[in-house]
């Protein structure tokens, strides 16, 4: 597909997914049984599939094919869901590659006809979900100031108790990354943000003194979720309509569940303490149909994360050079104001296990602060 503008920065991440996702579409069955493999051509992006083979998702075999991990092949046909049941593949993906995808699939005419939608509507029509639908259940209403409001639920019919998915989800904290700070975790896709919020709090040992929130686009619209919504909504009187317009849509953090959103959205991030500036990645990396478990799970982590109020990346720098330095009163106060802080200069893996085993207590303090509080 031609660029209109050479100079236009290519998004890498989108890059290795649809890398990932031509890989699967032109993969054959080699062999049979346990010794079964999928292998695929690699006349591909090379930088992209360096980066697959560094991320575990396939193995170079050498001899100009690569080989999918289990994971990898999870991830392909995860990718590959994702793209033909979002709503705008059809502006995506030029009609050789939909025609493609319809050979791999289903009759060619009637794919198409399924993504494109007939009479004129968009894809998915076929699921009962045109885009033009989508947009109706997006479609958010203005307050007073001009500024988009979450009155209209996106996801409406929507019904945790009936959801029996869950998530697994990478946290990762921006900022430093020697050793790199990230946290695997699997939650029922039934749990709201709020929900997430908590258990991301016990992951990083964080005191939950601050206020949060989560970023993402969701069927082309961008959101934000919080602990207040747009209660406290009162800066759009300085701003220009213009301004207003590129406001995201804002909701409570407890009104939103975690299937409403994902997987069509993949990722999101997470800030938390707007003094400090910590930002976590946070990407699904697996949707389990069937979960066999209620409560959230810390798979595996790395990193020890930086205490609460140290002063965000820079002031966690000098935090660790003090700590690492020679001995004297500095040294001396901040070990011991960390350990009230809950810190650890390691990831231990069980005693988190343990504080997320605990997450509803902290869900409950919180939850009845913002009951007090009529958020």
């Amino acid at each position: 597909m031609a660029r209109k503008n050479k100079d236009v920065d290519r998004d890498p991440e989108l890059i290795a997914d649809m890398t990932l996702l031509m890989l699967f579409l032109l993969s054959d069955k080699v062999g049979r049984g346990r010794s079964a493999r999928w292998v695929a051509p690699t006349h591909l992006d090379a930088n992209a599939l360096d980066q697959l083979v560094q991320d575990k998702l396939i193995e170079d075999n050498g001899d100009g094919s690569v080989t999918f991990t289990e994971q990898g092949l999870d991830s392909a046909q995860y990718v590959h869901d994702v793209f033909l049941e979002t709503a705008d593949v059809v502006d995506m993906l030029e009609e050789r590659l939909l025609l493609l995808l319809a050979l791999q699939h289903t009759d060619p005419k009637e794919l198409l006809n399924e993504l494109r939608g007939k009479k004129g509507q968009p894809a998915i029509a076929a699921k009962g979900d045109t885009a033009a639908t989508s947009h109706a259940k997006n479609a958010s209403s203005k307050n007073s100031k001009g500024t988009a409001t979450s009155t209209t639920n996106p996801t409406d019919g929507y019904d945790p108790a009936q959801d029996q998915r869950a998530f697994r989800i990478q946290l990762t904290l921006r900022g430093y990354g020697n050793p790199l700070c990230w946290r695997l975790i699997e939650v029922p896709a039934s749990y709201t943000f709020l929900d997430l919020h908590v258990i991301i709090q016990e992951c990083m040992r964080w005191l939950d003194y601050h206020l949060f929130d989560f970023r993402f686009t969701n069927n082309g619209q961008k959101r934000q979720l919080d602990e207040h919504g747009d209660m406290y909504d009162d800066f759009s009187d300085w701003m220009t309509p213009e301004e207003r317009k590129r406001q995201p849509v804002k909701s409570f953090s407890r009104d939103v569940h975690l299937g409403e959103i994902f997987p069509r959205t993949r990722t999101a991030v997470y800030s938390y303490d707007y003094g400090d500036g910590w930002e976590i990645d946070v990407k699904v990396v697996k949707t389990i149909k069937h979960r066999d478990h209620d409560e959230p799970l810390l798979l595996d982590g790395n990193g020890a994360a930086p205490p609460e109020d140290v002063g965000g990346p820079a002031g966690y720098a000098d935090f660790l050079r003090t700590i690492n330095g020679e001995n004297g009163p500095e040294r001396q106060y901040l070990l011991e104001w960390s350990e009230d802080q809950g810190y650890l200069d390691h990831f231990d893996l069980k005693d988190t296990q343990e504080r997320v085993a605990d997450w509803r207590f902290h869900l409950e303090e919180l939850t009845k602060n913002l009951d007090q509080r009529g958020a």
